[in-house]
């Protein structure tokens, strides 16, 4: 969660925490997770989780775990992994064609939802905090950018509200989003539009 919907007064900068830290591949993302999708039981740090892109499916697998087809999705370009507070996976991915979206589990309606993101480029998410102590306070976060502004949104809004982070320079992305090193969510951005 970002208190009062806006950036820190003092930067924290630092390198990303394990395992936002690898760096990042457009058809590849790794992500802390439980023990099993939609098994928090042993906390959410349990595995490492990895996203891959193969013959048109977003593949989950961790150490001991059989892979899992989790989304069908044809012409991927990019995408992001997350996952909630009870361990069910949220997927922020760009196609081919320039479409976004943010593919997330809810609650309300009990199924998985697409949420369409026109303009958006390089969308990212990661639950903001999933140390066991912070369960109840975290959110997925989901950030893209569009035109001249850094954009978010947060899973308690449902994911209703956007908000301003901050402007770049347009044609700019995310590289990455996540906690770092001294418990600070942090958002990386590309240095050129290249």
């Amino acid at each position: 969660m970002l208190p009062d919907h806006v950036s820190s007064t003092e930067v924290l900068g630092a390198s990303f925490a394990y395992p936002r830290n690898i760096p990042k591949r457009p058809l590849i993302d790794y992500e802390y997770g439980g023990v099993a999708i939609n098994d928090a039981s042993q906390g959410l740090r349990y595995h490492v989780w990895r996203a891959e892109y193969a013959e048109g499916w977003v593949v989950l697998s961790a150490p001991g775990v059989p892979p899992i087809f989790f989304l069908e999705l044809p012409g991927a370009k990019d995408f992001s992994l997350a996952f909630d507070q009870n361990m069910r996976p949220a997927l922020a991915f760009e196609l081919l064609n320039g479409e976004s979206a943010f593919y997330w589990y809810n609650n309300v309606v009990g199924g998985y939802e697409t949420l369409t993101l026109p303009g958006a480029i390089t969308p990212r998410c990661a639950l903001d905090d999933n140390r066991s102590m912070q369960v109840g306070s975290s959110d997925i976060i989901l950030a893209y950018c569009r035109g001249d502004g850094i954009y978010w949104r947060e899973q308690r809004d449902r994911f209703t509200v956007e908000y301003l982070l901050d402007t770049v320079a347009a044609g700019f992305g995310l590289l990455q989003i996540g906690m770092n090193n001294v418990w600070r969510f942090q958002f990386q951005v590309s240095t050129s539009s290249a």
